[in-house]
Protein backbone atom coordinates (compact mmCIF):
# COMPACT_ATOMS: atom_id res chain seq x y z
CA UNK A 1 0.00 0.00 0.00
CA UNK A 2 0.82 3.65 -0.97
CA UNK A 3 0.11 6.96 0.73
CA UNK A 4 -1.25 9.78 -1.78
CA UNK A 5 -3.10 13.03 -1.36
CA UNK A 6 -6.17 13.45 -2.64
CA UNK A 7 -8.82 15.68 -2.53
CA UNK A 8 -11.98 14.79 -1.64
CA UNK A 9 -15.88 15.78 -0.86
CA UNK A 10 -14.36 19.42 -0.41
CA UNK A 11 -11.59 18.22 1.97
CA UNK A 12 -7.53 17.78 1.37
CA UNK A 13 -7.05 14.13 2.78
CA UNK A 14 -4.31 11.61 2.83
CA UNK A 15 -5.24 7.91 1.52
CA UNK A 16 -3.96 4.76 0.85
CA UNK A 17 -3.84 3.69 -2.56
CA UNK A 18 -2.19 0.47 -4.44
CA UNK A 19 1.08 0.48 -5.84
CA UNK A 20 0.63 0.84 -9.60
CA UNK A 21 1.85 -1.55 -12.26
CA UNK A 22 5.30 -0.50 -13.18
CA UNK A 23 5.02 -0.31 -17.13
CA UNK A 24 8.36 -1.08 -19.31
CA UNK A 25 9.70 2.35 -20.09
CA UNK A 26 8.57 3.79 -16.83
CA UNK A 27 10.04 4.38 -12.93
CA UNK A 28 8.23 4.16 -9.69
CA UNK A 29 9.35 7.53 -7.20
CA UNK A 30 8.67 7.90 -3.80
CA UNK A 31 7.74 11.50 -3.76
CA UNK A 32 9.71 13.66 -0.93
CA UNK A 33 8.61 16.74 -1.88
CA UNK A 34 5.89 18.50 -4.26
CA UNK A 35 4.47 21.61 -5.48
CA UNK A 36 0.80 22.46 -5.06
CA UNK A 37 -0.92 25.39 -6.43
CA UNK A 38 -3.92 26.67 -3.81
CA UNK A 39 -6.09 27.64 -7.03
CA UNK A 40 -6.10 24.59 -8.23
CA UNK A 41 -5.84 22.02 -5.82
CA UNK A 42 -8.75 24.04 -4.06
CA UNK A 43 -10.69 23.69 -7.07
CA UNK A 44 -9.98 20.12 -7.47
CA UNK A 45 -11.41 19.60 -3.48
CA UNK A 46 -14.67 21.38 -4.49
CA UNK A 47 -15.40 19.13 -7.31
CA UNK A 48 -14.48 15.66 -5.75
CA UNK A 49 -17.93 14.57 -5.00
CA UNK A 50 -17.28 10.63 -5.35
CA UNK A 51 -14.12 9.62 -5.34
CA UNK A 52 -10.91 11.32 -4.09
CA UNK A 53 -8.41 13.11 -6.58
CA UNK A 54 -4.70 12.76 -6.82
CA UNK A 55 -3.11 16.10 -6.04
CA UNK A 56 0.05 17.87 -6.62
CA UNK A 57 2.53 18.24 -9.23
CA UNK A 58 6.60 19.06 -9.97
CA UNK A 59 7.68 16.54 -7.72
CA UNK A 60 11.08 15.89 -6.25
CA UNK A 61 11.99 12.38 -4.99
CA UNK A 62 14.13 9.16 -5.04
CA UNK A 63 13.50 6.13 -7.99
CA UNK A 64 12.41 3.01 -6.20
CA UNK A 65 12.09 0.63 -9.04
CA UNK A 66 12.71 1.14 -12.95
CA UNK A 67 11.11 -0.98 -15.63
CA UNK A 68 12.41 -3.54 -18.29
CA UNK A 69 12.72 -0.77 -20.56
CA UNK A 70 14.83 1.80 -18.56
CA UNK A 71 18.50 1.99 -19.19
CA UNK A 72 19.74 5.37 -17.74
CA UNK A 73 17.92 5.29 -14.23
CA UNK A 74 18.38 3.12 -11.17
CA UNK A 75 17.00 2.84 -7.70
CA UNK A 76 18.16 5.50 -5.13
CA UNK A 77 18.37 7.67 -7.75
CA UNK A 78 17.21 11.43 -6.87
CA UNK A 79 15.25 13.06 -9.71
CA UNK A 80 12.57 15.91 -10.47
CA UNK A 81 9.39 15.23 -12.84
Amino acid sequence: MMKAIAAREGSIVRIDVEEPDLLDGHVLIRTEYSAISPGTELTMANRSKDKPIGLGYSAVGIIEKVGKAVTSLHPGQRVAC
